[in-house]
């Protein structure tokens, strides 16, 4: 996003024209994150909902889930994990490495 999420927001938007795209659960899911960077909570919500609709695992549908609720302690754009990697690190596999680079 070297153009910022207003900008990406912009080639998402044009992305979702193609309808070889339609029913990709994670277009909808990139869409949401991007006004969520820019502070506007209800296209974050609608996009967010688009998604969980299409979503086909619990893993994401949890993550979506979660997204949904505001959190009492919202993250920056500084701490904030990219959202791709936010996914990835439901899986078991990530629970399985952060275990055990965590333990002695």
């Amino acid at each position: 996003m070297v153009d910022g999420p207003e900008a990406a927001l912009a080639e998402v938007d044009a992305l979702a024209q193609d309808a070889r795209l339609a029913g990709y659960h994670y277009l909808p899911a990139i869409r949401a994150d991007l006004p969520r960077q820019l502070d506007r909570p209800a296209e974050t919500a609608r996009a967010y909902q688009a998604a969980l609709e299409l979503a086909d695992n619990n893993p994401e549908r949890d993550f979506l889930t979660t997204r949904l609720t505001p959190s009492p302690h919202p993250l920056t754009a500084s701490t904030r994990p990219p959202p791709i990697m936010e996914l990835w690190c439901l899986t078991k596999t990530c629970k399985q490495r952060k275990s055990a680079t965590t333990t002695p």
